[in-house]
């Protein structure tokens, strides 16, 4: 198996803007993608510097005088068509095969370093019939082709944790021969086989709409996103910024300026049926009635954070939806623990079966 040495970054890109942004201290999946528009200026600026450079050099000018080389490496920060994700599976192999001689056409993962087995086989199902139907289907895919690039990301990070066992770069090393081969840990080329292999499978169901298609973080901190799209509308009424700026990333600080500072007691509060003399959740009824869905509780209780789990599969119903047969059990709840009180503005007397209480916060 083939190790490529080099510094590759351990944490997966989680924003491809920031990246572009910053220096590149290690490689990244990134460095892979093919320079877009919005690089050009970059590219512009070290071929400037490069050629003040040499002009320096020609001239015989004093060494402590000569411009620095560039070491800045230039990263695309937008995705805006699946050939960029195609392109940079494309460079992969290209870089391996200066490498290491194999066939640049096959996917036998034993006959192929791993990185062109994950990049071509990617890069099939990104030009397949079946994405080509997709994507005529949507008026933007931004969202897949970020879920691609981070695919392509997740599968290299794991993979390149081999470079951080000493134990392996010294069995690998030609000098030691063959014999300490068996020493190489295969872990992480498992573990990256498993996360393209579950990949594929979620974009191919995606691609045959059998599946909805999440967003990444990496989406969600593109200029595609909805939030990127509500920031820019803000910049542009608050600022009056050109339109063309408009698809321009926004840094970090921008970002930040635009959303709202909550003032001390202005954070919104859930109003719910009940009222807690404790820090502790709220107690709940063991049983419900039959046929009945359990109530959530932090929907319940008054002036907290409420339910915040979008997923969550109990009731959020409020007692002016409840079956008397629930009323009554959670009457009994409420009456049975003294930490538990109504809240008179969502239970009122006419629901706990009061006819003259002023103050509905304990019944009995």
């Amino acid at each position: 198996m083939f190790i490529l040495r080099v510094m590759m970054s351990p944490k997966p890109i989680t924003n491809l803007s920031d990246t572009a942004l910053g220096s590149q201290a290690s490689f990244t999946s990134a460095h892979f993608l093919p320079h877009g528009h919005d690089s050009l200026g970059e590219m512009v600026e070290i071929q400037q510097a490069k050629a003040v450079r040499e002009i320096q050099q020609i001239l015989d000018e004093a060494q402590s005088k000569v411009a620095r080389v560039s070491t800045k490496t230039i990263v695309t920060s937008i995705i805006r068509s699946m050939d960029v994700v195609v392109g940079g599976c494309a460079n992969t192999t290209v870089l391996l095969s200066t490498l290491v001689d194999f066939d640049t056409t096959s996917v036998e993962d034993t006959k192929v370093p791993f990185l062109h087995y994950a990049a071509r086989r990617l890069a099939i199902m990104l030009t397949s019939k079946e994405y080509v139907a997709y994507g005529k289907k949507h008026a933007c895919n931004a969202k897949l082709y970020y879920s691609a690039f981070a695919l392509f990301n997740r599968v290299q990070v794991a993979l390149f944790k081999v470079i951080t066992d000493e134990a392996s770069i010294s069995a690998a090393n030609q000098n030691n021969g063959s014999a300490n081969v068996k020493s190489i840990s295969t872990a992480p080329f498992k573990m990256a086989k498993a996360i393209l292999d579950r990949g594929l499978t979620t974009l191919f169901a995606v691609l045959s709409e059998s599946e909805v298609l999440e967003e990444t973080v990496v989406f969600q901190n593109s200029i595609f996103s909805d939030e990127h799209k509500a920031l820019v509308a803000a910049q542009v009424k608050k600022r009056g910024v050109p339109l063309q700026d408009v698809d321009v990333p926004l840094t970090k600080r921008q970002k930040q300026s635009l959303k709202p500072t909550p003032s001390a007691g202005t954070a919104r509060k859930n109003v719910g049926a009940i009222d807690s003399l404790s820090s502790d959740m709220i107690t709940m009824p063991k049983t419900y009635p039959e046929g009945e869905i359990a109530l959530c509780p932090a929907a319940l209780r008054n002036k907290s954070k409420g339910c915040a789990n979008p997923k969550c599969s109990r009731s959020h119903d409020g007692p002016d939806k409840w079956s008397p047969a629930m009323t009554s059990c959670m009457i009994a709840h409420v009456k049975a623990d003294d930490n538990l009180a109504w809240n008179p503005q969502v239970m009122t007397p006419e629901m706990l079966k009061l006819k003259h209480s002023k103050t509905p916060v304990k019944e009995g």
